[in-house]
């Protein structure tokens, strides 16, 4: 099956659920470490972009930096018996340059539905204004899986109103 038929199938299997969440504008990238990305996949910073300019910004640096926490093997569950370098949580913090925030940081124990996390990187930050929804921050997070690590993601409100 071709790229395009499994992003078209993608797509078909989305609609029914975009359209009861009443989602019909996607969101803009303001930032994003693409695939290739190598350095400092912990922090990233973005300006808001301006409306009527050609690549033109508002002056405010945003900011966010993603900091690890080993997470104690005896805290790692059913995860303790494979996972031979510890599991890993996260904090994620925001800042606009006055002040700094903390928008996430886990507990001493992982969610279930994280599996067996080994690592986090910021993928991407989006913005979904337009549907009253704001910034979202978008986390890779590494749980180990059948064959080595898989690739999920965690979205994270930067703006506190989803």
């Amino acid at each position: 099956m071709s790229l395009a038929e499994v992003r078209a199938k993608a797509m078909a299997l989305a609609a029914p659920i975009l359209k009861k969440l009443q989602i019909e504008v996607p969101a803009q990238i303001l930032a994003i470490n693409g695939d290739g990305e190598k350095d400092n996949r912990d922090e990233i910073s973005w300006f808001t972009p301006n409306c009527c300019g050609v690549d033109t910004t508002e002056d405010t640096r945003f900011t966010l930096s993603l900091t690890a926490m080993p997470i104690a093997r005896e805290d790692a569950g059913d995860c303790a018996d494979f996972v031979d370098q510890g599991l890993v949580g996260f904090t994620l913090a925001y800042t606009d340059g006055t002040d700094k925030s903390e928008l996430h940081s886990d507990g001493a124990s992982l969610p279930k539905s994280r599996g067996c996390t080994l690592g986090y990187s910021i993928y991407a930050v989006v913005d979904n204004s337009e549907m009253g929804d704001g910034r979202i921050a978008i986390l890779e997070t590494w749980p180990f899986g059948f064959e080595g690590p898989d690739r999920r993601f965690i979205a994270v409100p930067i703006d506190g109103h989803i």
